[in-house]
């Protein structure tokens, strides 16, 4: 659906939202890292999209954030609580997350995760 860039919230960009909303591109925020959610984050991170979250994924993830976030993680497929850390923080900065530093693998960051793929924030 073609939208011409006009800088306005108009009826043309709501019809493309409501279209891009309808065929699932967004995710639900429900805090729920389930399959729809790794398949989305496989694709901010460039790595293979088949909904599994394992090493390869995590390590993708982990390159992502040392790039984008100079977190300077080891990239060795672990999600420990480092690396949850250093998702938090980039949440942080790129949607304005609010989210303690608190290396929590929980409801809140899966949420602002969530949030940002669906902004492109991430």
């Amino acid at each position: 659906m073609g939208v011409t860039a006009d800088g306005l919230w108009g009826p043309g960009t709501e019809a493309a939202y409501q279209a891009y909303y309808d065929e699932g591109a967004l995710l639900a925020v429900d805090g729920d890292f389930g399959p729809a959610t790794i398949r989305a984050t496989q694709r901010a991170t460039g790595t293979t999209v088949d909904g599994q979250w394992g090493p390869a994924s995590i390590r993708a993830l982990q390159r992502h954030l040392n790039t984008w976030s100079d977190a300077g993680l080891a990239v060795d497929g672990l999600m420990g609580p480092v690396a949850v850390k250093a998702l938090q923080r980039h949440l942080n900065t790129m949607v304005n997350a609010g989210l303690a530093l608190d290396g929590i693998w929980g409801y809140a960051t899966i949420a602002a995760l969530q949030r940002a793929l669906n902004r492109a924030r991430f």
